[in-house]
């Protein structure tokens, strides 16, 4: 069975406003604030919500209507559908990361780092889709080729309409 990692950004409390909204089928929703969600998981058939205070939420995949961040507190209100798959590894990580996405026909591709806040920290990738598939790596390092902090950040991948957006947590 694939698995598919899909990490949320920890905000800080200030941007609380933004959250993980989860609408189902039979019309019932439900959010968490993002600074509570930990990671979710995509598998074939379920979804898994891993929030910091220790519990796991599961739902079927055929049960979700709709999967969003909500809230323009970072700018970063991205859908995620499904457009693009990405997978980050390692993730936590103190060294290189290794993203990989799965791409949508040929349109041009932009990857990009960004800080908790929405900033650019670096530009990965910017050009053609030279194929179903895009593999990157990301050595921990802004545009200038500094060394980032320790702290959590946002690999957002962007083709046409889709989008795909994880959460990278550095710890050197």
């Amino acid at each position: 069975m694939r698995q598919l990692m899909f990490a949320f950004a920890l905000l800080p409390s200030c941007i609380s406003a933004q959250s993980l909204l989860i609408e189902f089928t039979n019309g019932t929703s439900v959010s968490h604030p993002i600074i509570d969600v930990r990671s979710t998981d995509l598998e074939s058939t379920t979804m898994r919500v891993h929030l910091w205070n220790g519990n796991t939420e599961v739902h079927e995949r055929s049960a979700i209507a709709r999967c969003e961040f909500v809230g323009s507190a970072t700018g970063l209100s991205e859908k995620v559908d499904g457009s693009l798959g990405m997978e980050v590894f390692p993730n936590p990580s103190s060294g290189p990361v290794r993203i990989t996405c799965e791409l949508n026909g040929h349109a041009p591709v932009r990857a990009e780092i960004l800080d908790i806040s929405g900033k650019l920290v670096r530009t990965l990738y910017q050009g053609p889709a030279a194929g179903p598939s895009l593999v990157l790596n990301w050595n921990g390092t802004n545009d200038a080729g500094v060394a980032v902090p320790d702290e959590n950040y946002l690999c957002r991948i962007r083709q046409g309409a889709g989008s795909a957006t994880r959460q990278i947590v550095i710890q050197h």
